[in-house]
């Protein structure tokens, strides 16, 4: 089937990917040593930007800056255009095109500062691989950063040889859902046939249908049945990229660029087997790395590697991470530097850490009661150093009392945030989303995630470019409500007819709640719970 109607036929999954975001590549690019345009302003160009759900709402976070996205699909920029148009954006193009003839329509609207290209390099044919780095080379700004994702080995090995046992096996359905019915079928009759067998085949193809069982039809189709899925050796694809005067700047997963746990005396091996490219090379091998996120730039760019400290004076910074006792039950922050002789051990979504120095977790500490919001690195510095200060003055033990502030704090606050943003204890944002700290009078969230809900969505896409789930009917029915029209006690009244009537289920102690004079202190509790955890979550606006 023709690219384009595969994709009209069945469209795909509307996702955020918050890797791609302009903030993200500029924090990396800035980290290694570029100066990329600031992302308030700038210009940001999407190839194979589908319907629109990653491009959009970066448009939406970023109202001065000017979006262009393509694709090949009709029925997707339609998809798109209306999600814009839905929400008021008037700094957003979304245009059908074709990749091999994107660069003379659109250098008119470049140069572009980012460029993203998520799921396409592997996915089509190789003429349109060579158009889309030809036209990233061409219409990128001299200190732009391009971001393309791509399947590689030698992760890719097993799934690249059960996708072509797929593609046989339903060689002659028609249409692209009966192909991925016929694919399930044939996914069933393997798990069933093989079942726990020995030998290193049989369980290297049970992970892949397994993992293959649990992805919707739009994924199955698009990632893994597409008449193009080309993986490629990392050092396959950046001997493309230099064909168009483009080289590798970095990854957009950070921590893996370093060897993020692996062994350091496989490091140290590696690091001699040759260049750079060689080091990413066989960290893909010790890693079994099946997909890359690549960000390059031009190759006129100097370029080391290596980590520039000083350019974190110039980020955000915010953690999700909260301290947590022994048994992983949440500590209150408060004001001071609790157990200061004690490691204590914080807990975010990513990974998990004991801290024993006071100043790791001073900085810890404030993150976490700023939280959602990010802060510079200067108010961060700041703020440890104060709370050091008044720790120690008031600290009964004399090793603590003496343990002040001096003058190199900075520095290893610098080395700390970089370590915790390299294992995602921390984020770094080149820039601050408008997210609110407190549910106002009349809270707001975004546009974005309010249209979402509305179309049934269950995950949302938040002011971080993160996808939240939302925690059902209740949670989507006061998301939609909250565009700064609608206090609390309006919220609290437009959900009693629906929970009466049984449209929104709710229980207490396991029972429906349908008692009229029950309902609305229940319901004043629930709106305020789904208030905390859009904060929380990134997903209101802060006032103006």
């Amino acid at each position: 089937m023709p690219l384009a109607t595969s994709y009209d036929e069945v469209p795909y999954p509307r996702l955020a990917f918050p890797l791609t975001h302009p903030s993200h590549l500029a924090t990396i690019g800035r980290l290694l040593g570029m100066r990329p345009t600031a992302v308030e302003e700038c210009r940001v160009l999407e190839l194979g930007c589908a319907s629109g759900s990653n491009i959009v709402p970066m448009a939406y976070a970023l109202p001065r800056t000017t979006f262009v996205g393509i694709d090949f699909s009709e029925r997707q920029i339609a998809d798109g255009k209306q999600f814009a148009a839905a929400i008021g954006l008037t700094n957003i193009d979304l245009l059908q095109l074709d990749i091999r003839t994107a660069a003379g329509r659109l250098r008119a609207a470049g140069p572009f500062d980012y460029i993203i290209a998520h799921g396409i390099y592997s996915w089509v044919p190789d003429p349109v691989k060579d158009a889309l780095l030809a036209t990233s080379g061409q219409l990128l700004a001299p200190n732009g950063i391009v971001y393309v994702s791509y399947n590689c080995y030698p992760g890719c090995q097993a799934r690249d040889m059960l996708r072509q046992m797929c593609q046989y096996h339903g060689r002659k359905s028609s249409g692209s859902r009966e192909y991925a019915a016929t694919t399930r079928e044939f996914l069933g009759f393997l798990k069933k046939s093989l079942g726990g067998g020995q030998g290193a085949y049989r369980a290297a193809v049970g992970q892949q249908v397994n993992d293959l069982l649990q992805v919707p039809d739009e994924v199955l189709l698009h990632d893994d049945l597409e008449g193009d899925n080309d993986p490629r050796f990392f050092h396959q694809f950046m001997s493309h990229a230099a064909q168009h005067g483009l080289q590798y700047l970095g990854d957009a997963y950070f921590g893996q660029m370093f060897g993020a746990g692996i062994r350091p005396a496989a490091l140290e091996k590696i690091r001699h087997a040759g260049d750079r490219l060689a080091f990413e090379q066989y960290l893909d091998f010790l890693y079994g790395r099946s997909l890359r996120t690549t960000l390059l730039c031009h190759d006129a760019v100097p370029v080391s590697g290596e980590i520039v400290p000083n350019a974190l004076r110039g980020l955000w910074i915010a953690s999700e991470a909260k301290p947590v006792d022994g048994a992983g039950k949440p500590v209150e922050i408060g004001e001071g530097n609790p157990e200061s002789n004690d490691p204590l051990t914080f807990r975010g979504d990513e990974s998990t850490l004991s801290v024993a120095t006071r100043l790791g977790k001073a900085a810890l500490l404030e993150l976490a009661k700023a939280a959602p919001k990010p802060m510079p690195f200067e108010t961060l510095l700041e703020r440890v150093q104060r709370r050091l200060a008044t720790s120690s003055a008031t600290d009964s033990d004399e090793a603590v009392r003496n343990e002040v502030p001096s003058a190199d704090t900075g520095t290893q606050l610098t080395d700390m945030v970089i370590e915790w943003f390299v294992m995602r204890l921390v984020e770094l944002y080149a820039y601050c989303p408008p997210v609110a700290t407190q549910a106002v009078e009349r809270p707001v969230a975004s546009a974005v995630s309010r249209h979402q809900a509305a179309q049934g969505w269950w995950r949302v896409t938040n002011l971080f470019h993160r996808r939240i789930r939302l925690d059902g009917e209740l949670a989507s029915r006061v998301i939609r409500m909250l565009d700064g029209r609608h206090d609390r006690p309006a919220i609290i009244e437009a959900l009693v007819e629906p929970v009466v009537a049984g449209k929104v289920e709710t229980r207490v102690a396991g029972k429906r709640l349908n008692d009229p004079r029950r309902i609305r202190p229940i319901l004043a509790e629930r709106v305020e719970a789904c208030l905390s955890d859009f904060v929380r979550h990134g997903l209101l606006v802060e006032a103006r």
